[in-house]
This record gives C-alpha cells, sequence and structure tokens, in this order.
C-alpha cells in the first residue's frame, strides 16, 4: 500500500543542497520527486543536514527542505511550504 502523499515521478537529474547560508553546497542526484519531496542520491550523506535548501534545475527554484530519512548513499527530503 502507498503511504505517499503525492505521487513521485522517476528522475535522474542533478540537483544541490545548500546549507551554513549558503557557503556549502553538496551535489546530488534527484532519483524521485513529487510535489512534497525527493529521493536524492548524495556520495556523503551523513552531510546533508537536517534543514537545507535544494534546487532541482528545470523543476524548481531553491526551496526549504527537511532530511527525513538516510539510506546509504540516499536521502529522503520533504519540501516545507
Amino acid at each position: 500500500m502507498e503511504k505517499r502523499q503525492a505521487t513521485r515521478m522517476r528522475r535522474l537529474k542533478e540537483g544541490r543542497v545548500f546549507f551554513l547560508d549558503g557557503k556549502t553546497v553538496i551535489t546530488c542526484k534527484v532519483r524521485d520527486v513529487s510535489a512534497t519531496g525527493a529521493r536524492l542520491r548524495v556520495g556523503e550523506s551523513f552531510l546533508i543536514p537536517l534543514n537545507f535548501l535544494v534546487t532541482i534545475p528545470g523543476e524548481m527554484d531553491q526551496r526549504p527542505a527537511e532530511r527525513v530519512w538516510v539510506r546509504g548513499d540516499e536521502v529522503g527530503i520533504r519540501f516545507k511550504i
């Protein structure tokens, strides 16, 4: 049974995670994205803070997000409203 609030769409795009007032940027691969969140593949997933800004070129401008889960090199995020 699907627990998601919004339908997710498969993607393989490069995204960016910004934190520490934009002084730190981590490049990631966007694997899935929906209206409420995304799944990112990040080489150093342990570096992703609880709250940050994310950009997915061609899909959205910089947007606040929060880390929901981490599994290996993948991070589940929820977009903040």
